[in-house]
């Protein structure tokens, strides 16, 4: 925008200076004088303009930014759909990338409430109300749950919001990677493939958690990189465990320093997106964090699984 702003000052004031040059020709020095202003300030606006521009993108790749949701689906391009949950009489919108479930949204950061997910049901933070998964339709823009008065089981507040094991908390969901579908991970003797020969994708459920340094494991998401204009690495780290507001927009070259490279997604012979990796052998036994990132040199931070290395 700052570009084409620049752009038609530039055409404006050229024009004028061609209009003032037809009115007298007895003006050339004046003429003259005007040129090279016209030069001096469009070579001033157009290093302004560089380096705002410049420095637009510097902020767009800058590893301590904190963008919303709805900055990255209008970045990438992605799809933002609104629904509501209706608590008591009160609705309240929340957003969802389109596709995916109810059950796979309350792993990712577009849940901002603490809903949590317990057998069959989307509890509340208070766990006072809850939705029941076998009762609601399917995701759809500006649909609306109810959440019904709830006395089943439930967690606290603590235990709801802490990180399991073997579950993928998607941290960006508007990357070019389709992890509102879900993910996959697993062993050599855990592969598990619908009718269509596709792994069979979930945020939560029967995901491999724990395995030995050394293991083989294959860790797939719904991801062709034919679906975007510019596909750039998808790629897979084995990061210490830490907390999930730890991890910033972007995989710095800092933290990376400190983890292991396990590899880049490649599509398969059956056209899946799958790293095919293992933590080294000497790897300390504890917990990890599998991280997935996008992006050829900016590592965009999208979602992590956390996994325990068992001693050999």
């Amino acid at each position: 925008m700052k570009k084409l702003v620049a752009v038609l000052l530039v055409t404006a004031m050229t024009m004028s200076f061609a209009a003032c040059s037809k009115k007298d020709t007895d003006k050339d020095e004046e003429t003259e004088v005007t040129e090279e202003e016209t030069i001096e300030e469009t070579e001033e606006i157009t290093e302004a303009t560089e380096e705002e521009t410049t420095e637009e993108s510097s902020e767009t790749v800058d590893p301590n930014a904190k963008h919303d949701p709805q900055y990255w689906c209008d970045f990438y391009g992605q799809n933002r759909c609104p629904f509501s949950i209706n608590v008591n009489g009160e609705s309240k919108q929340y957003y969802f990338r389109n596709g995916g479930t109810l059950a796979g949204w309350t792993f990712t950061e577009e849940n901002t409430d603490g809903w949590y997910l317990l057998n069959g049901y989307v509890i509340s933070a208070d766990s006072k109300y809850a939705i029941n998964l076998d009762e609601a339709d399917a995701f759809s823009s500006f649909c609306e749950y109810e959440a019904k008065p709830y006395n089943g089981d439930y967690l606290n507040p603590e235990d709801a919001q802490a990180q399991q094991k073997g579950v993928f908390y998607c941290l960006n969901s508007y990357s070019p990677i389709s992890t509102n579908w879900g993910i996959q991970l697993m062993t050599e003797g855990g592969y598990s493939y619908n009718d269509n020969n596709v792994p069979d994708l979930t945020y939560y459920d029967d995901l491999a958690c724990e395995f030995e340094a050394g293991e083989q494991i294959r860790f797939y998401v719904k991801w062709v990189p034919d679906w975007t204009d510019n596909p750039e690495a998808v790629k897979l780290w084995a990061v210490k465990h830490q907390e999930r507001s730890a991890y910033g927009e972007f995989f710095t070259a800092e933290e990376q320093a400190n983890a292991y490279a396990l590899g880049e997604f490649k599509l398969d012979e059956n056209d899946n997106s799958v790293c095919v990796a293992s933590i080294p052998a000497d790897a300390e036994p504890g917990e990890y964090d599998l991280l997935v990132t996008y992006g050829d040199t900016n590592n965009l931070v999208v979602g992590v699984v956390l996994v325990e290395v068992r001693e050999v």
